[in-house]
């Protein structure tokens, strides 16, 4: 017989138990190595193997363990492919099919979370033998991302379940780290509001603060509006899209979803004359290439609005934080928290509403309760 390295060897053959092999590597160092055979569950031949034993003890011991757990796992149920499998197989199958699940910067912080922690601590383990104790002691080594990891880690195992490749999920009798100390998020009601509307009149701010804090636009929903999106006859926007980064992409508008997450947005009269006003300006201005009503970069963005709310000494307030104002305004005007949650976008299809010419009742009300909120009367 040759081996890989085109030398020949020794071969011990037990009846049943596979093969003992002698080789020599290309450092002419001597080393044994186990090979078997078996037909797993749906008749394919497999031929797993142990390699790289300093001794021929040591290799039929490798091989003898790995026939054991050959019968442990077809007692289990577990499927025999297990044998040969590690938790990289796992993981890598389980992106694969998050690829038309989610979206892709979604995959991508998935992908990140891979490469840099499951895979390092534990991409070689085989699947069947992967321990609780495995498991913690990994979360314990990736620090501070550890609980979102081990949610990702419990996933991939949860889908290695469904194909009959392991009997349990061993990731979920972990624990989850600590959470990380939250930043806490300002109190936002309707004087603060009115505060950081002031703080920011008379600049290219303005009207996407007031977007942001009397429509309760997120920050990418504001950023791909475009001009067939806003309707101020009707004082209605409809948010289609999102502008943000694409891996591989660089920034730009995605779409939502699916079409029930198209909605269509009720402009109180204040943000209606902000949005007039700055299109007026921007008649006068270069047209952006994208046809985008906001040409500003996230990041640009975030951090003008920052130095102005630390200039305004409003303290450290994030553009996100206006959306709860919003809320909060809502709540405190009596609106339903089914309407509320249409208006926010957080609605269910049954509840998703979309511009077909009128808009929906409620949303209009709570559109006019938001503006005797937020209207300075003097």
């Amino acid at each position: 017989m040759t081996n890989p390295n085109g030398k020949h060897g020794k071969q011990t053959r037990h009846r049943g138990q596979g093969s003992v092999v002698e080789s020599t590597d290309k450092f002419r160092v001597r080393r044994w190595r186990w090979q078997g055979s078996y037909v797993d569950e749906i008749g394919t031949r497999r031929r797993p193997r142990t390699a790289g034993y300093p001794t021929k003890r040591e290799a039929e011991r490798a091989g003898t363990k790995l026939l054991r757990d050959l019968v442990e796992l077809q007692e289990s149920g577990v499927s025999l492919r297990a044998i040969d499998t590690t938790v990289a197989d796992v993981v890598d199958s389980w992106l694969e099919g998050c690829k038309d699940r989610v979206r892709p910067l979604t995959l991508e912080a998935y992908e990140l979370d891979v490469k840099l922690r499951i895979r390092p601590t534990l991409g070689a383990i085989r699947l069947h033998e992967l321990t609780v104790e495995d498991v913690r002691a990994a979360v314990r080594s990736w620090g501070g991302p550890g609980a979102h990891t081990l949610v990702r880690l419990s996933s991939a195992l949860r889908y290695a379940q469904a194909q009959g490749l392991v009997a349990r999920n061993v990731a979920a009798l972990v624990d989850a780290p600590a959470a990380a100390e939250k930043r806490e998020v300002p109190t936002i009601g309707p004087d603060e509001l009115r505060a950081i509307f002031d703080a920011t009149a008379r600049t290219r701010l303005y009207p996407i603060v007031v977007l942001a804090g009397a429509c309760g636009l997120r920050r990418g929903e504001i950023l791909g509006l475009r001009a067939g999106d806003v309707d101020l006859d009707e004082a209605v926007l409809t948010v289609r899209g999102q502008y943000g980064r694409v891996p591989g992409q660089g920034a730009r508008i995605r779409d939502t979803k699916t079409a029930s997450s198209v909605r269509a947005v009720a402009m109180p009269a204040l943000a209606v004359e902000a949005v007039r006003e700055y299109l007026a300006w921007r008649e006068t201005q270069p047209a952006p290439i994208d046809g985008r009503i906001f040409a500003w970069h996230p990041n640009t963005l975030d951090r003008h609005f920052r130095d102005a709310m630390l200039a305004a000494s409003l303290g450290d307030i994030r553009l996100h934080d206006l959306r709860h104002g919003f809320a909060t305004v809502l709540a405190a005007q009596g609106v339903h928290q089914r309407v509320a949650m249409a208006a926010l976008g957080h609605a269910a299809e049954a509840m998703t509403h979309h511009y077909t010419g009128v808009l929906d009742a409620s949303l209009r009300d709570a559109a006019d309760r938001v503006e005797l909120a937020l209207r300075r009367t003097s």
